[in-house]
């Protein structure tokens, strides 16, 4: 009887610390993270009510962050130096997508969103020929090495036929920023 007590607890234990948990790198997938509410919580805060034209015309960045994410899941990947990537695309358009790098234990260091686009910024409209990965990042500089995670996972992402993919850097308010530097370049002269 004792034993079942405890396995019961165990599992209760198990159970109430991976749905509330406040470590989003204790997930396996993806959609475990983006059922996170407190991960929820945490993207709104990195993007606030910033606005952009990514998925759709205007739209609040969360919301589009997530519609990426919350797609068919990938298992989250761990990078170096206490980071993972989540990542994920979008239902019903599995060629744009979007990811996520965290520091554990639940800080948002970068945002992803693959899509795809052409013309000017101002005259937005679907171009699936154009693929584009926009970075937000967290702090300036910028971490080296969740852009170059995002990047590389693009890449990967991209059907070949549609390389080159262009990129664009912005802080997590959607303002234009130069790419994190690259800590090699000035030793090369």
């Amino acid at each position: 009887m004792t034993t079942i007590r405890l396995s019961l607890l165990m599992l209760l234990v198990t159970t109430t610390r991976v749905t509330n948990a406040s470590d989003f790198c204790e997930h396996s997938n993806t959609n475990q993270l983006v059922w996170n509410e407190a991960f929820v919580a945490a993207l709104h805060a990195f993007h606030g009510t910033t606005r952009a034209s990514l998925f759709g015309r205007d739209e609040l960045l969360v919301e589009q962050a997530l519609t990426g994410l919350g797609g068919p899941p990938d298992r989250i990947r761990t990078l170096s130096e206490g980071l993972v990537m989540a990542s994920a695309c979008r239902a019903d358009s599995c060629t744009e997508k979007a990811a996520v790098v965290l520091s554990c234990p639940d800080t948002i260091e970068a945002v992803g969103v693959l899509h795809y686009r052409c013309g000017s910024a101002d005259d937005w409209q679907v171009c699936p020929d154009e693929p584009v990965l926009s970075v937000y990042l967290h702090r300036q500089p910028g971490s080296r090495i969740a852009s170059d995670a995002l990047k590389a996972w693009a890449i990967n992402s991209v059907p070949k036929a549609r390389l080159p993919l262009s990129y664009d850097y912005r802080d997590q308010f959607n303002e234009l920023q130069d790419p994190p530097p690259d800590p090699g370049a000035g030793a090369l002269r």
